[in-house]
C-alpha cells in the first residue's frame, strides 16, 4: 500500500480542480495551480529532491483577471516542453513558463469553465478544448479555431478517450443538464443520462470512465453500461487513477469535500484504501516528483498543503495515523461474518415464531393463518403503470402493486427509482385502516428517458408480526410522461417538425408501443397513423402522424420533446441520416430578440469603453495640474484637482461596473443560443445536424439573423 513520504505548503490557498503538474524547462517538473487571489504559483520540484519541505520555489504569475480553469501539457509537433493554459470567463491564455511569453491569447465569448488537450479522431497535432456556457472550443498550436460545437447546457467536465473501441479518441462532456454525451469529431455518438449535475468525468482504459456527481455519487461505466456506483453525504471534488497496492491496475483516487482520500477497485468500487486530510481536496495529480523514477500521488488541500504518497516502505511512519488500508483477504472475512450474522438471526426470528405459533395454538385446529407469518407458496406481486390526469401542475404516473392472494395485504413498499423522488427512494406505509392487497405509488420521471424500478414489497396476514419480503425490477418507458388521449379532438399545436422516414408504418407502431405507456398496442390496419397524446407535465399537445408515403410529423409546442422523439426513433429505425423541416415561431421570436439584444448590448459596450477612454484621459490631467498645484504650494488648486479626481474616480467605477454587467448580460443571450442551435439540431440526425451547428455558427459571427433563420427551419442550405 501506498504511505505518505513527504509533505510541503505552498503558501497560497488553492482553488479547486486548478493545479497541474509539467515540465515547463523540459527538465524539471513543477507544480502549478492557482491562487483565490487569481494568481498562478509555480512550486519547482528540486526544493523536495532531498525530502525537505520548503516552499522557497515558489514563483507567482499575476492575469489580472478571474480565473475558471487551469491546466498544461504540450501543444504543436515542435514543442518540447509543456505550456501552461489559463481560462478566465472571457479570455484563454497559453502561457510558455520557460520562455516567459505568450503562445496565444484568445476571446473566448462563452467562457472557459474546463480545459482538456488531446487528439480528436483523426487530427495530427493535439489542441486545447474548452468548455464554456454550452458550447466547446479547440484551438491548435497557433490559437486557430479548429473545433467548435454545442451542448444543452453549461459545461462541467471533460475528458477525451477511445470510447467505442476504435483507436480514435472521443470526447467525453459533462454539463449541468445532467448528461454526460459523447461526440465522435462534431457529430454526438451517444448520450447517457444521470440524475444529477456531473461535476468530474476521469477517463481509464478499456473504454471506461468514473464520473461524479455533486449529490456525492460516484460511479464507472464500460462504455454506456454502468458497473457500479456508489453514494456519500460529501462531494467528491476530484477523481484521478494510482496503482495504490502494487499490483499493477490502477484504482480510482478520490478526493472529497471533506478531505477525505479513497481507492476504489475498478471492477467493484470497492474500497481499498483511505486516508483523512485536515482539510478539503482540491486537486490530486500524479508525477515523480522527486525525479528518482518513482511516480507520486499529491493530494493537494485548499488551504496550500500537499502530501505525496509512493509505495516507498521507508517513508515517514509519523505521518500514517490517518491512513487505512483494507485487506482484501479482512474485507472478504469481514462480507462473510456479516452474512453469517443475518442468517443466525433470521434463523433465530423463524424459531421464535414457530415457539410462539406453538405456544398460543397448541392444537393445530386452533391455528388462526391471520396470525401466522407463513403465507401460501403462490403468493406474487405483480407492479403495473397507470397515468393519473389533474389540474395539479405536474401530473404523474402511478405504479400500483397487487399481491394476489386473498387475506393478503401489503404492509409496506419502497421503490428505488434515479431521480423521480427526493432521495431516490419513496416508502409507503399505509396506516391500519387503509391495509389492502394494493399500494399506489406516485411516480415523477424529471425528463424523458428509460427510468429503472427497483420494489421492494412487505407481505403478510393482517394481524403477523413478521412479513415475507418480495423484490420486483420493473423499467418505466422513455416517454412514460405521456396520456394517450383516444377519440377526443386535441388542439393543434402551433409548432411542428416533418420529415421523410423510408419504413412501414408497423416499425412506428412497435416503437410507439415500446416506448409509451399506451392503453393497448397499436396497430395501423390502414395507410395512415394517428396518435395523440397530452403531457403530464404541462398538460401542452403532443400529436404524431405517419403514412405508408413516409411522411412523419410531429405536432408539439416543444421543442426539446421533439428533438427527443427523433433522436430515439432514429436509434431504433437504425436512420443515420435524417433531415426535416420544422416550424417553432416562439423559438424563432427568441432567436430575433436575441440578435436585437446583442445588437443593442455591443453599442453599450462602445459606448461604455470609449466613456472609460475619455475618462483615463481626464484623470491624466487631474492627476498632472494635482501635482503641479502641489509642487507651487496651490493648496487650494490642488484640493480642487484631487476632489475632482475622486469624482471622476467614482463615475469610472460605476462606468466599470455597468460594463461588466453588459458583458454578463452578452453571455447569458449567447447562452440561451447556444442552447436553441442545440435543440434545432437534434431534429436532424447524422450529417444534417453538424450542418445545423456549422451554419448557425457562421450566421451568429457574420450577425446575419435571416440566414440563422433559414437554417433552423430547412436544415442546410444544399
Amino acid at each position: 500500500m501506498i504511505v505518505p513520504i513527504f509533505s510541503l505548503n505552498v503558501g497560497h490557498k488553492i482553488k479547486l480542480k486548478q493545479i497541474c503538474v509539467g515540465r515547463f524547462d523540459n527538465k524539471n517538473i513543477s507544480l502549478a495551480g492557482s491562487t483565490t487571489s487569481d494568481k498562478v504559483f509555480i512550486h519547482n520540484s528540486s526544493s523536495v529532491r532531498n525530502d525537505s519541505a520548503l516552499r522557497s520555489n515558489v514563483n507567482l504569475l499575476n492575469i489580472n483577471q478571474t480565473i475558471s480553469c487551469l491546466t498544461s501539457g504540450i501543444l504543436g509537433r515542435d514543442c518540447r516542453h509543456d505550456i501552461l493554459f489559463v481560462g478566465t470567463q472571457t479570455n484563454l491564455l497559453a502561457y510558455d513558463v520557460y520562455n516567459n511569453q505568450d503562445l496565444f491569447h484568445k476571446d473566448v465569448a462563452d467562457g472557459s469553465n474546463v480545459i482538456v488537450i488531446g487528439r480528436m479522431g483523426l487530427m495530427d497535432d493535439e489542441m486545447v478544448v474548452v468548455g464554456g456556457n454550452c458550447s466547446i472550443q479547440g484551438f491548435d498550436y497557433q490559437g486557430n479555431d479548429c473545433f467548435w460545437t454545442v451542448t444543452g447546457d453549461n459545461v462541467t467536465s471533460l475528458a477525451l478517450m477511445d470510447f467505442d473501441g476504435d483507436s480514435k479518441m472521443e470526447l467525453l462532456v459533462g454539463s449541468e443538464d445532467y448528461d454526460i454525451r459523447i461526440f465522435k469529431k462534431d457529430e454526438i455518438f451517444a448520450e447517457i443520462s444521470e440524475n444529477e449535475v456531473l461535476n468530474n468525468i476521469y477517463a481509464l482504459n478499456d473504454c471506461t470512465f468514473a464520473y461524479s456527481l455533486i449529490n456525492g455519487t460516484v460511479g464507472l461505466y464500460n462504455r454506456q453500461d454502468r458497473e457500479w456506483r456508489i453514494k456519500s453525504k460529501h462531494i467528491p471534488d476530484v477523481m484521478t487513477s494510482f496503482d495504490v497496492n502494487g499490483d499493477g491496475v490502477d484504482e480510482l483516487i478520490t478526493g472529497w469535500s471533506n478531505g477525505k482520500v479513497d481507492a476504489r477497485d475498478l471492477k467493484t468500487g470497492e474500497t481499498i484504501f483511505k486516508e483523512n486530510l485536515l482539510h478539503p481536496i482540491s486537486g490530486i495529480v500524479k508525477a515523480d516528483y522527486k525525479q528518482d523514477g518513482n511516480e507520486l500521488l499529491m493530494c493537494c488541500c485548499a488551504d496550500g498543503s500537499i502530501t505525496a504518497y509512493s509505495h516507498d516502505v521507508t517513508g515517514d511512519l509519523s505521518m500514517r495515523t490517518t491512513t487505512t488500508t483494507i485487506n482484501p483477504s479482512q474485507e472478504l472475512l469481514q462480507e462473510l461474518n456479516r452474512k453469517k450474522t443475518t442468517l443466525l438471526l433470521e434463523l433465530k426470528n423463524y424459531e421464535r415464531s414457530i415457539q410462539k405459533k406453538r405456544q398460543e395454538h397448541p392444537s393445530p385446529s386452533k391455528s388462526n393463518k391471520s396470525t401466522t407469518s407463513t403465507i401460501p407458496q403462490n403468493t406474487h406481486t405483480h407492479p403495473t403503470h397507470t397515468h393519473t390526469h389533474t389540474h395539479a401542475p405536474y401530473t404523474h404516473t402511478h405504479t400500483h402493486t397487487h399481491a394476489h392472494t386473498p387475506d393478503t395485504i401489503i404492509r409496506c413498499a419502497i421503490v428505488f427509482a434515479e431521480g423521480c423522488f427526493n432521495g431516490e427512494s419513496y416508502c409507503i406505509h399505509p396506516a391500519a385502516h387503509q391495509l389492502s392487497s394494493h399500494v399506489t405509488v406516485p411516480l415523477y420521471p424529471p425528463k424523458d428517458g428509460t427510468v429503472q424500478l427497483y420494489v421492494k414489497v412487505f407481505v403478510g396476514y393482517r394481524h403477523c408480526e413478521q412479513l415475507h419480503v418480495f423484490e420486483l425490477e420493473r423499467s418505466l418507458p422513455c416517454f412514460s410522461s405521456y396520456l394517450q388521449v383516444g377519440h377526443v379532438q386535441l388542439p393543434t399545436p402551433r409548432s411542428s417538425v416533418h420529415m421523410t422516414v423510408n419504413e412501414r408504418i408497423n416499425r412506428i407502431c412497435l416503437w410507439l408501443n415500446q416506448n409509451f405507456l399506451l392503453q393497448e398496442d397499436l396497430t395501423c390496419q390502414t395507410s395512415e397513423l394517428r396518435v395523440q397524446f397530452i403531457s403530464l407535465k404541462d398538460s401542452s399537445p403532443l400529436i404524431i402522424y405517419a403514412n405508408d408515403s413516409g411522411k412523419l410529423t410531429i405536432e408539439t409546442d416543444d421543442i426539446e420533446v421533439a428533438g427527443n422523439i427523433i433522436q430515439h426513433l432514429s436509434t431504433f429505425l437504425h436512420l443515420q441520416h435524417l433531415p426535416s423541416t420544422a416550424n417553432f415561431p416562439l423559438e424563432i421570436d427568441s432567436i430575433q430578440q436575441a440578435f436585437l439584444f446583442i445588437k443593442e448590448y455591443e453599442n453599450t459596450k462602445d459606448k461604455l469603453t470609449s466613456d472609460m477612454l475619455d475618462s483615463t484621459n481626464i484623470i491624466l490631467t487631474l492627476v498632472l495640474k494635482a501635482e503641479d498645484s502641489r509642487a507651487l504650494h496651490d493648496t487650494r488648486s490642488m484640493k480642487e484637482n484631487y476632489k475632482a479626481l475622486m469624482n471622476m474616480n467614482r463615475e469610472m467605477v460605476g462606468t466599470f461596473q455597468r460594463k461588466k454587467n453588459n458583458q454578463h448580460e452578452i453571455r447569458n443571450i449567447m447562452k440561451n443560443i447556444n442552447v436553441l442551435i442545440q435543440k434545432f439540431s437534434k431534429l436532424r440526425c447524422g450529417r444534417h445536424k453538424m450542418e445545423v451547428v456549422g451554419g448557425c455558427r457562421e450566421a451568429l459571427k457574420n450577425n446575419n439573423l435571416p440566414l440563422f433563420i433559414k437554417i433552423c427551419n430547412v436544415g442546410s442550405l444544399s
